[in-house]
């Protein structure tokens, strides 16, 4: 016997329950231009994607989506492969996966805990198109000779505890945390419209001002447990277009934001460590941002994305 071909079944409130056949992209959005269009303020203009795998199986993927997507309850982080009878939940909207396989599928082993049913991987890199954005880079200042100044142990300890703090700081403010390296941390907020990105801006400004925060309740304890040593942040926000991509075996994806305004941020976080500014955001967050907060000239700059030049503004917070 042939295998049906893979659908979704769909349920919605207020609607007749439907079924859709997947080919090898469904894209699943509040926008008009997605294939499975989700009209719901929880729902992202683009939210999340179902893509066939180079193996013939199945994976949805969440394009850094406001709110998320879950599967069987569970939130999916970057991407999660699918197995037959799946419920995905999006908004108010539930999506049933059905492999349309006859008989006994592999999955069944897979959820019984079958250590020897294993997934194939998934491709290699999978990247999405260029994507609005606002991005927040952060890190800890002068890690290396904190490194050379302290035993292992504790400053892995503290520096352990911030990177946990910028995470919850940056979930709580509805965005994705993106571990960049040891001491430095992404955070980014899509945007839904771009011509007016204020919504996400108000967002990150506030992860921002959280996170400053943060570091301003570290410091005095670092200060009395290490004498003479100083624990600081540095951090840089921009807004531009972004690419989302994943990148390893299935069960253990490597899910990374890239591009323009990524570089633009870490370039303005390097650029306020060297200015001895705790934060520097772009002439374009700046722009979009409430007259409640205030910026700050910290001088000329060489910096730029995609060659255009990029005015650097310190942030003061609110005034």
């Amino acid at each position: 016997m042939e295998p049906e071909q893979a659908r979704i079944e769909i349920a919605a409130p207020d609607e007749e329950e439907r079924a859709l056949a997947l080919g090898d992209r469904l894209t699943i959005g509040r926008s008009s231009k997605s294939d499975l269009v989700i009209d719901h303020l929880d729902c992202s203009r683009a939210h999340a994607e179902l893509r066939r795998r180079t193996d013939g199986g199945y994976e949805v993927v969440d394009l850094g989506s406001r709110n998320g997507c879950f599967v069987n309850g569970r939130r999916v982080e970057g991407s999660r492969t699918l197995v037959d009878g799946d419920r995905i939940e999006i908004a108010e909207v539930v999506l049933r996966f059905l492999r349309g396989e006859p008989g006994a599928p592999a999955h069944e082993a897979v959820r019984a805990g079958d250590s020897s049913a294993s997934l194939a991987p998934a491709p290699a890199l999978a990247v999405s198109a260029e994507l609005p954005a606002v991005v927040l880079a952060a890190e800890v200042v002068g890690y290396a000779r904190l490194a050379r100044s302290l035993a292992p142990a504790p400053l892995h300890e503290i520096v352990s505890d911030w990177i946990a703090d910028a995470q919850r700081v940056i979930e709580r403010a509805r965005g994705t945390f993106d571990r960049m390296a040891n001491q430095s941390v992404i955070g980014y907020w899509l945007v839904d419209d771009p011509a007016q990105p204020q919504p996400e801006i108000m967002l990150a400004l506030g992860a921002l001002r959280a996170l400053m925060g943060v570091c301003e309740d570290v410091a005095p304890h670092f200060a009395r447990r290490f004498d003479g040593l100083v624990f600081a942040t540095s951090a840089g926000l921009h807004v531009g277009t972004v690419r989302l991509g994943n990148a390893g075996a299935t069960q253990s994806q490597v899910w990374t934001v890239t591009g323009d305004a990524v570089l633009a941020a870490v370039a303005l976080l390097a650029l306020s460590e060297e200015r001895s500014h705790p934060a520097l955001v772009s002439d374009a967050v700046a722009r979009h941002s409430p007259a409640t907060y205030r910026f700050e000239p910290v001088g000329r700059s060489d910096l730029s994305e995609a060659g255009r030049p990029i005015e650097a503004l310190a942030f003061a917070d609110v005034g």
